[in-house]
C-alpha cells in the first residue's frame, strides 16, 4: 500500500506543478 500512495502523491504533486506552471503562462 505505501507503494501506491506514494506513486498517488508523486502524481499529484506532478499534476499541481503542471496546474500552477499553466496558471503562471
Amino acid at each position: 500500500m505505501p507503494a501506491m500512495a506514494g506513486i498517488r502523491s508523486t502524481l499529484i504533486k506532478e499534476k499541481n506543478m503542471i496546474t500552477s506552471y499553466e496558471a503562471t503562462v
